[in-house]
């Protein structure tokens, strides 16, 4: 169990390190402090040693009881080989995965973010030099209901568009933004965050209210 603790903190102490790692933090950070979002989310050496080693052990197994059945996963095979081959595959090595309904899924119907949540404005400090607003939205429903209409596909076409028109040209004529990109940054079971991210020169940083205005 140690040399498992030492990995997970080891892997988290390459996270700190990560911006987009960061952001993700600080979003769940400012999620509803009921739902299971607003936790840290992976551990380190000081959060998995709160319990004794027998503790932790035991809620690694609830985890696993409760988390680990098939109504939470999704199989893909890709392969040279006939279905039938396949088919057995899958029998012999997952038949035996369980399958429960009304499970208590750790992202389902949690109200991750309220009003009070959002419609908020974060400064965080970034390890890297480059200067962004990010701009989110929050959908209270997965980008998994339209995988046939992708509609958060066109959203963010015509956003991070650079024709004639556009958000970024606007920007650039003004000499305020170097790039814009958007599209999903986070995605669970019963909710998402699309985002607009606009990469300021200098100048822009310095006006950034003005840039919001745009």
């Amino acid at each position: 169990m140690d040399k498992e603790i030492n990995a997970v903190s080891s892997e988290n102490d390459k996270n700190m390190n990560n911006d987009n790692w960061r952001k993700h933090q600080l979003l769940n950070s400012i999620s509803n402090p009921a739902s299971k979002v607003n936790t840290f989310s992976t551990g380190n050496n000081v959060s998995l040693r709160e319990l004794s080693t027998s503790q932790l052990n035991e809620k690694i197994k609830d985890y696993f009881s409760k988390y680990y059945i098939s109504s939470n996963m999704k199989l893909i095979l890709y392969s040279n080989h006939s279905i039938d081959f396949m088919e057995n595959l899958v029998s012999r090595h997952f038949s035996n995965l369980k399958s429960q309904n009304n499970i208590d899924n750790m992202y389902l119907n949690l109200n991750a973010y309220r009003k009070e949540d959002l419609n908020k404005i974060l400064w965080w400090k970034k390890l890297s030099s480059d200067q962004t607003i990010d701009i989110l939205f929050y959908f209270n429903i997965n980008e998994s209901v339209y995988l046939n209409s992708k509609p958060f596909s066109y959203f963010a076409y015509l956003m991070s568009y650079s024709g004639n028109g556009s958000l970024y040209s606007i920007l650039d004529d003004k000499k305020y933004s170097t790039k814009v990109d958007a599209g999903i940054i986070t995605s669970k079971k019963d909710f998402a965050f699309f985002g607009i991210s606009i990469s300021l020169t200098n100048l822009g940083f310095k006006i950034s209210e003005e840039v919001l205005k745009i």
